[in-house]
């Protein structure tokens, strides 16, 4: 009966030494299988992280290119040659597929034979070429200066689109209701609304139009000045040599000049010069003349005899 009872006994612990012996093994199994695998997402190469500058510049780019861009620029050019400058000025707008939407010249009239000349544009030139066009106005003369901007007007475009559909889904329910209507009453009331309606579309329609145009195509305001030389001053920078002599140079050029203009002016005015000498001469001598009579009549008979033996 002990036997019995010891065989069971021994049988029952076997089987639980068996079970911890497979568990254990089980987690000994697990553990290195674990280790493993995060010793090989350790040793795993990392992957290489974007290039934020690149990145940047995608995004940048993007949003240039989304963007609802209004670009203008302005310049004051001179030249010394004012046919040649407004020919080559011509031709540039030409070749960078614009036109001009404002040109205004003056100088050189008939009376004004002498007047230095000037042009006052407005070009608009495709958004395309608009650096083509800004980096070519060298061509046409020496710029003075320069200045641009670019306005980025897309957050009003788009509330101007959002109103826009508005207004239109309003006008398709409103012609729904207009074709529903019974009474006299509804259909003015009604018509009225419609006509509100299509006069907003109309002025959304409009604003969206102007803002294609000025976006699509860039704004270059131009002055074109004609000068008798292109001055090439240093700066305030520059060695005090070299500015004294650009200043005696400009002395000389002023001089010169000065002289040049009282010539012409003497030359064009030559005949009035002349004739205003030979009055002011005539005038001078009849006075002279009355002035000897008058002292001769008032003289003394002694000195009128005086005279009159010395003659």
């Amino acid at each position: 009966m002990k036997g019995k009872t010891i065989l069971p006994l021994a049988l029952l612990l076997a089987a639980v030494l068996t079970a911890c012996s497979g568990g254990n093994s089980a987690t000994m199994a697990a553990a290195p299988s674990a280790a493993a695998e995060y010793k090989g997402e350790m040793d795993r190469p990392e992957e290489p992280a974007p290039d934020m500058a690149l990145s940047t510049t995608l995004r940048a780019a993007g949003v240039y290119e989304d963007a609802k861009l209004i670009q203008r620029a302005d310049y004051e050019v001179q030249t010394t040659d004012y046919p040649a400058a407004e020919t080559a000025l011509e031709a540039l707008v030409e070749r960078c597929g614009g036109y001009f939407e404002y040109q205004e010249t003056s100088g050189g009239g008939y009376y004004e034979s002498a007047a230095r000349r000037w042009g006052s544009f407005t070009i608009r030139v495709p958004k395309e070429q608009y650096d083509a066009f800004t980096g070519s106005v060298g061509e046409v003369g020496h710029v003075v200066s320069q200045s641009g901007s670019a306005e980025d007007v897309g957050q009003n475009y788009s509330d101007i689109e959002l109103r826009l559909q508005t207004q239109r889904t309003k006008q398709e329910r409103l012609l729904a209701l207009l074709e529903k209507a019974a009474t006299m009453e509804d259909i003015i009331s009604l018509e009225n609304a419609l006509s509100e309606t299509e006069y907003q579309i109309e002025q959304y329609t409009s604003d969206l139009k102007r803002y294609d145009s000025l976006i699509d195509f860039a704004t270059i305001a131009l002055r074109l000045t004609e000068v008798a030389r292109i001055s090439d001053e240093p700066g305030e920078v520059a060695p005090l040599g070299a500015r004294v002599a650009s200043a005696f140079g400009e002395g000389l050029h002023s001089f010169g000049d000065g002289l040049g203009n009282l010539a012409v002016w003497l030359a064009y005015h030559a005949v009035g010069v002349a004739a205003l000498l030979a009055v002011l001469m005539g005038a001078g001598l009849a006075v002279r003349r009355r002035l000897r009579k008058r002292g001769a009549v008032h003289a003394p008979p002694d000195a009128q005899t005086e005279e009159t033996e010395g003659r």
